[in-house]
């Protein structure tokens, strides 16, 4: 399992919801096809850091994704006033972002919202 299958299944387990937008963005272009090891094109990444950017919009939260030095990209998220950091580089916008986005799931989720 890739480290965006690894995602989208956290996703799937954290806000289902997301995950069937993005199922559904996804299959709704490419009929047939299934996750497991699918190599995402940057076209299904851009749908995927769309979908993202709803649920975050729906949350009223405010992100931002940033890179250095080329594909080294970060992603972070306001939550409560605090800026949550997923911690670490990834390899696209898209896939910062969807760690980012997890990263606040979980710290909502350990705060008991």
């Amino acid at each position: 399992m890739t480290e965006i299958e690894e995602l989208l299944e956290k996703l799937k387990e954290l806000d289902p919801k997301t995950f069937d937008e993005w199922r559904y963005v996804y299959r709704g272009n490419w009929e047939g096809t299934e996750y497991s090891g699918v190599k995402l094109e940057r076209t299904d990444l851009w749908l995927l850091q769309g979908v993202i950017q709803e649920a975050i919009a729906a949350w009223e939260l405010s992100w931002d994704v940033y890179a250095v030095a080329g594909e080294n990209v970060r992603g972070s998220i306001s939550l409560d006033k605090k800026k949550i950091d997923f911690g670490g580089w990834a390899a696209t916008p898209a896939e910062a972002l969807l760690r980012a986005y997890i990263t606040a799931l979980e710290a909502e989720q350990e705060a008991g919202r």
